[in-house]
């Protein structure tokens, strides 16, 4: 280090002195500076992406695949299986447009028991030879 720089560091330091400030104050307001650019930068990058719906999608993915282990750990345990395979999909259309119109027709409300309630009255056999 030059006897100039040396100098003006020793001046710099009396100059903070004068103000109060040492280090740990230094350390506090640096702090607080990276603190306030961070939040804002985060903030900046929350409003252009469609945050919402990308911790909903993750949301989604996880629940399923929790719920899936622990029926499958379950069923394992109940039936003492040593595999079980589950997919979950949507009803086949054919069924679901008859099940629409049972509901209108019976003044029942769509429901996953009077789906059920549905497919014993139809017959589940008959319905899916239908198609």
């Amino acid at each position: 280090m030059t006897v100039e720089q040396i100098e003006l560091r020793k001046i710099l330091s009396q100059m903070l002195a004068d103000e109060g400030i040492n280090r740990e104050t230094l350390k506090a307001m640096v702090n607080e500076a990276l603190d306030y650019k961070v939040e804002k930068a985060v903030r900046v990058v929350l409003n252009e992406n469609n945050i919402a719906g990308i911790v909903s999608g993750k949301l989604d993915n996880i629940s399923r695949r929790v719920i899936e282990k622990e029926v499958i750990d379950r069923v394992r345990r109940v039936l003492n299986c040593t595999s079980i395979s589950i997919n979950c999909r949507e009803p086949e259309p054919h069924v679901f447009g008859r099940y629409m119109t049972w509901c209108e027709r019976t003044g029942n409300a769509v429901t996953a028991g009077s789906y059920q309630e549905f497919l014993d009255h139809e017959g589940i056999e008959k319905i899916f030879k239908d198609n």
